[in-house]
C-alpha cells in the first residue's frame, strides 16, 4: 500500500482533470501499473476508493482491456494481434514462429 500512496498526488491530479471521478479510471490504472508493474488485487481496491467506485468495476476494467496486467510481465511482453485483419495477413503463422 506504501508505493499506492506515494502515488496518490498524481493521481488526485489525473482525476481533476476529469468532470467526474469514476471518468478518471484507465488513466489512474494505467499510473499504478506504470509505477507497480501490474495491477493488483490491493491496487484495484485502491482505486476503487479512490475513484468512489465498486471494487468490482475496477476489477471488470482490468479484466477486459488486454493492455491491463494483473501479474508482473517478463522481461519482454509480445503481444500477436488475433482480429480477423491481423489474421488474414498472417499473425496465425507469426504465432507459430514464436
Amino acid at each position: 500500500m506504501g508505493q499506492l500512496e506515494a502515488i496518490r498526488q498524481e493521481a488526485e491530479g489525473i482525476v481533476a482533470r476529469y468532470e467526474s471521478r469514476q471518468a478518471a479510471m484507465l488513466p489512474v490504472l494505467h499510473l499504478v501499473q506504470q509505477q507497480q508493474g501490474c495491477i493488483s488485487p490491493e491496487a484495484e481496491g485502491w482505486v476503487a476508493k479512490l475513484l468512489e467506485v465498486s471494487p468490482a468495476h475496477v476489477h471488470e476494467v482490468t479484466t477486459f482491456y488486454t493492455l491491463f496486467h494483473r501479474q508482473p510481465l517478463g522481461r519482454y511482453h509480445v503481444q500477436v494481434c488475433a482480429n480477423m485483419s491481423c489474421w488474414l495477413q498472417g499473425s496465425a503463422q507469426c504465432l507459430k514462429q514464436l
